[in-house]
């Protein structure tokens, strides 16, 4: 039975949420999920709270969740900054069991300085966590075929791909192209619907208007037989960003999304 996460990014203060993340990590366990996505925006909260990384673990502990990723390392022109913010999210990760950080490329590179920069992030994240190099339409990273040629360019044993559901689809690609995958090449599969029509704005669709799974137009159904198809073996983690989720109760928002993603993978 494949398992289920959901993610902190749902009430993140990124998007405005003021939301604590315990009371996320809460709504998520009492949902039935057993895995959380953390973004660096909530753990940062939470550590200005005068409490440390370890307690964070003991509230993961504490709530029989497992961490299925870190959100996120964001490749931008400053490769020094980069390479240090992640080693400083990979010591997180060590911490909290953590076996991915996702990476988003923000700033144009050429396919040399973007394998050689992300090379060195893998190799200061530590051994037991590797980079998901998440890619997007509207972002320097905008194909599967991107983030794989990179992939293989530096490793799949040191990085793999974050598959999302939107992004795929917003890139005009179809379910067959993660075929192609091994199982193992994908380190974190996001799930999540949207509208049929390819909006104007991509980054708003993404960070706003998100759909619960089976509310939307995408072919969600040939998604899932793909991943399987793949033999991938992590947690799928729900990443419905959603202005209007945020306003609702964080429990109400986690069993919608738990019920909605069950039908699927479960």
């Amino acid at each position: 039975m494949t398992e289920l996460a959901f993610h902190s990014l749902h009430y993140s203060p990124m998007f405005g949420s003021r939301v604590p993340l315990t009371e996320v990590l809460d709504a998520a366990a009492r949902a039935g999920f057993r895995y959380i996505g953390l973004d660096q925006p909530s753990v940062e909260a939470y550590l200005r709270g005068k409490r440390d990384e370890n307690a964070l673990a003991a509230d993961l502990d504490g709530r029989d969740l497992r961490c299925s990723d870190l959100a996120v390392l964001r490749v931008g022109a400053d490769e020094r900054q980069v390479v240090a913010e992640a080693a400083r999210l990979g010591d997180l990760a060590a911490v909290l069991s953590a076996p991915t950080v996702v990476a988003a490329v923000v700033t144009p590179h050429t396919t040399e300085s973007l394998a050689d920069v992300v090379g060195r992030c893998a190799d200061v994240v530590g051994s037991r966590v590797r980079l998901g190099l998440e890619f997007s339409a509207y972002t320097e990273l905008a194909t599967l075929a991107d983030a794989t040629a990179i992939s293989a360019q530096v490793g799949w044993n040191r990085v793999g791909i974050v598959v999302d559901s939107l992004q795929l689809f917003r890139t005009g690609a179809d379910s067959s192209e993660i075929m192609r995958l091994r199982g193992d090449q994908i380190t974190a599969v996001q799930f999540t619907d949207g509208v049929a029509a390819i909006p104007a704005d991509l980054a708003a669709d993404s960070r706003r208007h998100r759909l619960v799974p089976g509310t939307g137009d995408l072919p969600l159904h040939d998604f899932v037989a793909a991943i399987r198809a793949a033999d991938y073996r992590g947690p799928v983690t729900a990443e419905v960003l959603s202005t209007e989720l945020r306003q609702r109760d964080p429990f109400e928002t986690a069993t919608s999304i738990f019920h909605a993603m069950a039908g699927y993978w479960q």
